[in-house]
């Protein structure tokens, strides 16, 4: 939610934290959307996952770069990206509550 609101609705969410995103399923839809949306300058962006959010570490290395992807796309649009992938990091409240 955050995400979408940040490139979709930037003149009113232009900061926004996304931790533990799952976006592979609809990264073509993102990506489409991120290209065809007017981004407000001095719109930013943080962007975190975790090593241990999956069950297998080939599904971390496709989401880190699905992140990547997104973070670059939002970077080509003038997003400032602050990109957090956490060591043994868990999809799991108490591992959120530590990089807040």
């Amino acid at each position: 939610m955050a995400l979408y609101a940040n490139y979709a609705y930037s003149n009113v969410y232009s900061k926004a934290i996304v931790i533990s995103p799952y976006v592979l399923e609809s990264m073509d839809a993102i990506l489409k959307d991120i290209h065809q949306s007017h981004i407000q300058k001095n719109t930013s962006i943080y962007l975190s996952w975790g090593s241990n959010e999956t069950s297998l570490m080939h599904e971390f290395v496709w989401q880190t770069k699905a992140c990547t992807e997104i973070g670059n796309a939002l970077s080509k649009k003038g997003v400032d990206v602050l990109y957090n992938v956490i060591p043994e990091g868990r999809h799991c409240e108490e591992d959120w509550e530590k990089r807040m």
